[in-house]
């Protein structure tokens, strides 16, 4: 009888890691406002969450974005006591990209899994330099790792019976990348996104490998702050039918006063769900309260899961309209030629047909002439207007007959005017 408890320890064991192993390193639902969206997310991807996602989604960040979310799931399911937190941040970096940061942990007093990635994203298409149609990509580098946390009793029992699976350890790291991309035309977006792309194996004992996932999402914007998104994903695990594989997320969302408040609604095949926000201004600061109630589907005798996310945004400088950018590239235009002209009548640029020895005779002098010696335009003309009544006898008549030179400039250019007749 002993034995036969000794050994029913050790399957009990065995089958909840072949639980876990079941759903290792899927998303639990990273993103508080995706979770209220039902999981739809691919297409929307707009802060530093999209690193779960689609990691091309940072890409549409201007301003940095930190963001911590944690919940209990299936909470009052008896004997069950589950945590899940993440921590996202994404730094957008002028003309070279976005790089972003997340963990994330989930788990027991019994299992943990644990993922940490970095992530970099940029805009690889951006026709003139809008919003409206642009094409982005990013990827991710990730470490996983879970853990299993056998009392002293069960590793006692393994070793007395030679259990292989228990004695291989009860730790596995490794390490696998996303991929995404991200394609905005006016209002409508579609992402793509393959996350754990070389299917890391997390085995302790035999060879289990997480599972490649695909998702592709899209999102259409209508002009009331309401987007609704369709995403569908395939997880291709070795067990279950293909309708096991795939699952449909429908969601939707809608900001109020301003983008002051925002409510969700969305569901998939396992879960139904609706969340909520609130925003508020704390300086330069955009502080965003984000909640989420998931009712799950297929998981029955628990009161639902809450969860709670804080993001902190850099408020970005106000943006002016596209009016205002095109008269203000029109007023730069202008001013550029009309400071090139003036440059062209400086003196210093002004190209001589005579040699600078010379002087510069006021009966005959071009306008031009004149100014290259020193004359104002208003002088070098007043001159030739004197000199089309009566030529100059003397430099000396400048001072009486021309009122615009004062005697400080005649005494500064005395020495290169002459009034000889040149033919």
């Amino acid at each position: 009888m002993k034995k036969f408890k000794q050994i029913l320890v050790i399957l009990i064991n065995l089958i909840y890691l072949c639980t876990f192993a079941y759903s290792a390193f899927k998303n639990y639902g990273w993103s508080t406002r995706a979770t209220g969206m039902g999981g739809v997310f691919n297409a929307i991807s707009d802060d530093s969450s999209s690193i779960f996602y689609n990691p091309a989604g940072t890409s549409k960040l201007e301003n940095p974005d930190v963001g911590i979310m944690y919940a209990k799931p299936y909470a009052g399911l008896e004997n069950v006591s589950l945590g899940l937190m993440s921590l996202s941040y994404a730094h957008p970096l002028k003309n070279i990209g976005t790089l972003g940061l997340g963990i994330t942990d989930y788990g027991n007093n019994l299992y943990k899994e644990n993922m940490i990635m970095i992530e970099y994203s940029r805009k690889i298409y951006d026709k003139n330099k809008i919003k409206a149609n642009n094409l982005s990509a990013g990827l991710n580098l990730k470490q996983l790792s879970h853990k299993y946390k056998w009392d002293a009793d069960t590793i006692k029992r393994a070793e007395e019976y030679g259990d292989p699976v228990i004695l291989a350890g009860s730790s596995k790291s490794t390490f696998t990348g996303d991929i995404g991309f991200l394609y905005n035309i006016n209002s409508v977006s579609f992402g793509l996104s393959a996350l754990n792309i070389n299917q890391p194996d997390v085995g302790l004992y035999i060879e289990d490998k997480v599972p490649v996932e695909l998702r592709l999402g899209s999102l259409f914007r209508f002009k009331n702050n309401t987007i609704t998104g369709l995403d569908v994903s395939y997880r291709n695990q070795e067990w279950g039918e293909t309708a096991e594989k795939l699952n449909i997320y429908i969601g939707g969302e809608r900001w109020f006063s301003k983008n002051k408040f925002a409510l969700r609604i969305g569901t998939n095949k396992q879960d139904a769900s609706f969340g909520s926000s609130l925003n508020q201004k704390m300086g330069k600061l955009l502080l965003r309260l984000d909640y989420a109630f998931v009712w799950s589907l297929t998981i029955g005798d628990n009161f639902g899961t809450h969860r709670l996310s804080i993001s902190l945004v850099s408020i970005p400088a106000p943006k002016k309209t596209s009016e205002i950018k095109k008269l203000q590239q029109t007023q730069q235009k202008d001013t550029n030629i009309i400071t090139k002209k003036e440059e062209k009548l400086q003196p210093e640029n002004i190209k001589l047909k005579f040699k600078k020895e010379e002087k510069v005779n006021i009966n005959n002098a071009s306008t031009h002439e004149l100014m290259s010696i020193g004359f104002t335009q208003t002088q070098a003309n007043a001159i030739i207007m004197q000199r089309m009544k009566k030529p100059f006898n003397h430099i000396d008549e400048l001072l009486s007959r021309v009122k615009e030179i004062p005697a400080k400039k005649f005494l500064e250019l005395k020495e290169k005017i002459s009034v000889k007749y040149k033919l």
